[in-house]
């Protein structure tokens, strides 16, 4: 199982099923692979445009030889063994950078929430998956027109790993820089980002 990549394949059916088109879609943090791989197995036809928002899975993370800004397997493995051992533990420690202090402890509490409603299982998992996944040559073929949007405080992945390479790889797209923004700008910046969002899709 961890040999395979996201696939895309949920966010298919549910777009087949809602008989959905022309639709903008907005991928925050580790979703921004799962959209790289719908539009590489599923295509653009129902898509009018991405928003990628401090993208967190491309376009690949792990260092290599011909990736040397990547993340050090042992590195990862670290952070997965913290995820296995004490998830819960993990999110709070890391929720004051996750908004760079700029977040109430109201909205603190809303996120960790929702994090630890999510599966024990499927987190490092997922975690594993997207930190092996090489999303290089996919990204490079995606015609679809693309906006990355990303913080230079993001203490969850940097701009300069993530974002800034993933748009030199797809022709056309944009990158919009957000200052003193951390990972959860879509709290600390929501009014900036909304205005963002809706002239993007204007402009498709």
């Amino acid at each position: 199982m961890l040999a395979r990549s996201p696939e895309g394949d949920d966010l298919a059916v549910v777009m087949a099923s809602l008989a959905l088109s022309d639709v903008t879609i907005v991928a925050h943090s580790f979703a921004s692979g799962e959209i790289v791989r719908y539009l590489t197995r599923h295509g653009r036809d129902r898509i009018a445009g991405v928003i990628m928002l401090g993208a967190a899975a491309i376009p690949y993370l792990l260092k290599t030889p011909d990736n040397p800004g990547g993340i050090p397997a042992a590195m990862m493995q670290a952070s997965r063994a913290q995820l296995t051992a004490d998830f819960s533990g993990w999110a709070e420690r890391n929720a004051a950078p996750y908004f760079a202090g700029q977040g109430s402890r109201c909205i603190i509490d809303a996120t960790l929430a929702m994090m630890n409603a999510a599966s024990y299982q499927a987190m490092p998992a997922l975690a594993e998956i997207q930190g092996v996944t090489d999303f290089r040559t996919e990204l490079a073929v995606i015609d679809v027109p693309m906006l990355f949007i990303h913080g230079d405080r993001d203490a969850s992945i940097p701009l300069e790993m993530t974002s800034r390479p993933a748009s030199d790889l797809v022709k056309g797209a944009g990158l919009l820089i957000y200052e003193g923004a951390p990972h959860g700008l879509y709290v600390t910046h929501k009014d900036r980002l909304n205005r963002d969002i809706a002239e993007f899709a204007r402009r498709l």
